[in-house]
């Protein structure tokens, strides 16, 4: 069973670390916005995202839409001592189905409800992490609260 996990707010609490910097938003665009013209460059707000879930389980590929360079993220995964595997970013608002088809990834797990259907609709496997912005989305058994929840399903 190969495993595919997002980053933000699946390993990384990014929505708690904006908030704390911008306070709440009131829009998405606002955050877009934020993280387009201020984030973008800011290596040390990346770097010093607190650990919100570790997996349990053998990771296969991280796969997150970030605007940031792809060595940032690899570098706050050491800095935390996440286990060792490629990292892909894919443009802000696109589909990480082609990448999880090349990664052969048998179950994902991702906080954005966009992805967990793309995800099903193309045959992978999804859990949806719950996040804030999600819990309006009737999952059943495909949601889940931490990672945790991912022991012995390899």
């Amino acid at each position: 069973m190969r495993i595919g996990l997002d980053i933000d707010d699946v390993l990384a609490d990014f929505m708690g670390t904006y908030l704390n910097r911008f306070g709440t938003p009131k829009t998405d665009f606002e955050i877009t916005k934020n993280v387009s013209r201020v984030l973008i460059n800011d290596k040390d707000f990346w770097l010093n995202i607190p650990v919100l879930h570790r997996p349990p389980v053998e990771v296969d590929l991280y796969v997150s839409s970030r605007s940031i360079p792809v060595e940032w993220t690899m570098e706050w995964l050491q800095k935390n001592g996440f286990p060792c595997a490629p990292v892909v970013h894919v443009p802000w608002n696109e589909s990480k189905i082609e990448v999880l088809k090349e990664y052969k990834i048998d179950v994902h797990c991702d906080d954005k409800v966009q992805n967990y259907r793309d995800c099903i609709r193309e045959g992978i496997f999804c859990y949806l992490v719950t996040a804030p912005h999600n819990t309006y989305l009737d999952v059943g058994s495909r949601r889940i609260e931490s990672l945790l929840d991912l022991k012995g399903i390899k």
